[in-house]
């Protein structure tokens, strides 16, 4: 074999176990190339060589055992190298000897296959931690079958006997159902958390709906209160007003009998000191004649309408304003109980609200409604009242249908004079257009409703 321009060191052909040149050289799969005998007396010493075998270099782990095949090619090329060597140095100490005397020098390759030279440094390896994983701990055998009911992994014994009753898949196969079970619960998972970001979207948007609600509820209800505290304080003026108009007739009441008792009060005085003068008088004839305007006293004063309790003259109003208060305190009690339940019992049994179930909350004041569903979410139904309908129309008995069995083409007028002199009849006469007794069931505000013939 010609290997001339080729120039390589003899290293290059050595076994990596013996360290010498490559007798009956052969590749294993991971690419590294040993002496035949060399590796095969490697893995016999390996711990587990009866389950599988590794590389004495990169420690690549065999199951099954690989077959070894000499490499030919590598072979002649190292045979030739070993030959062009001993050439070249018995011409360099002058010795002329055959190359015959080289080749005895040196056992052949045949020799080598007939008894393995003993290795430097023989190795012992461990399992690999990766490895201990793949084996079973029952039979120390790989795991090479997959069990679907148990869903784990066992060897063949474990196939034979503990699960001889299940269902079983080559790891492979196994391995190749669990992808595409995989791809399904992958698929699976990007649809819920699609879904689940929609959702929070959704819920986001109802939290602002809801604060918006809320808010404008709150300004709603500040509104109203506040109107009815300025109501309060408008009555409470008005109370206040009655009573200093009351407080005022009755110091006026109360002055003018002081000022009588006053005058009353001068004119005994007045009295007195003339009778005081009258009795010191010798004069008879004097005393005869002043006798008479002396004689008589004035008339006292008629002090019984004023009162002497300063607390009377208010009594009535005091009571009538505690009366009030009380009424309107356990009225305002009431109703706020009923409110309260209202928000409970719509919080409690209503359904999860969606986005387009919130009021649109407008910054605006509310526009009047001008399209037929803008109308419809303030319809109501119509109570129809017998006490104001007129005596032609014929009510049902739910109060909501109304007829007229005797105008089937306008008003029979010829009980007329008799119905003017019905007092309730003239009440209810004026009532005969479709407004005769209609009484909306809901709240103020903007009502509707649908006349139907």
């Amino acid at each position: 074999m010609a290997v001339s321009g080729i120039s390589v060191r003899m290293a290059h052909f050595s076994c990596p176990l013996c360290q010498e040149v490559l007798r009956t050289p052969a590749a294993i799969p991971c690419g590294h190339t040993f002496c035949i005998l060399c590796i095969q007396d490697f893995w016999d010493n390996e711990e587990m060589h009866d389950l599988f075998c590794s590389c004495p270099e990169c420690q690549y782990t065999f199951h099954p055992r690989p077959n070894l095949i000499k490499n030919i090619a590598l072979a002649e090329m190292v045979e030739a190298m070993e030959k062009s060597r001993c050439r070249n140095n018995v011409g360099a100490v002058g010795t002329h000897r055959p190359a015959a005397a080289c080749q005895e020098a040196e056992p052949s390759p045949s020799q080598t296959q007939e008894k393995a030279r003993p290795m430097k440094s023989p190795r012992t390896t461990t399992v690999p931690e990766a490895l201990k994983s793949r084996i079973c701990p029952i039979h120390d055998r790989l795991l090479e079958v997959y069990c679907c009911d148990d869903d784990q992994c066992i060897c063949f014994l474990c196939a034979l006997v503990e699960h001889k009753e299940h269902t079983t898949l080559l790891v492979n196969e196994g391995w190749r159902r669990k992808q595409e079970q995989l791809q399904d619960i992958k698929k699976q998972s990007k649809e819920r958390i699609k879904k689940s970001e929609k959702e929070q979207k959704d819920l986001t948007e109802i939290i602002n709906r809801i604060k918006e609600s809320g808010r404008a509820a709150e300004e709603h209800c500040e509104g109203v209160l506040a109107g009815l505290i300025d109501s309060l304080q408008r009555h409470y003026t008005t109370v206040r007003e009655l009573i200093r108009a009351q407080e005022t007739a009755v110091m006026a009441q109360a002055e003018s009998s002081l000022c009588n008792l006053e005058t009353y009060m001068a004119d005994l005085k007045k009295k007195d000191t003339e009778l005081a003068e009258l009795s010191q008088t010798d004069d008879d004839i004097h005393f005869l004649q002043s006798w008479p305007s002396l004689s008589t006293l004035p008339e006292p004063h008629d002090l019984s309408s004023v009162s002497t309790d300063p607390h009377l003259p208010f009594e009535a109003i005091r009571t009538a304003v505690s009366e009030f208060g009380d009424r309107l305190e356990a009225f305002c009690e009431e109703e706020i109980n009923t409110v309260s339940q209202t928000v409970a019992g719509n919080g409690g049994s209503q359904s999860p609200v969606r986005p387009e179930q919130l009021p649109v909350i407008c910054s605006a004041q509310t526009l009047e409604p001008t399209t037929r569903p803008e109308f419809l979410q303030y319809a109501c139904e119509l109570t129809l009242d017998p006490n104001t309908a007129h005596n032609d129309l014929s009510l049902s008995t739910d109060g909501r249908m109304v007829s007229a069995p005797y105008l089937p083409g306008g008003r029979d007028t010829s009980d007329d004079s008799q119905a003017d002199d019905d007092p309730g009849h003239q009440q209810r006469q004026g009532h005969l257009d479709v407004q005769a007794a209609a009484i909306c069931d809901g709240a103020g505000g903007i009502q509707v409703w649908r006349y139907q013939k």
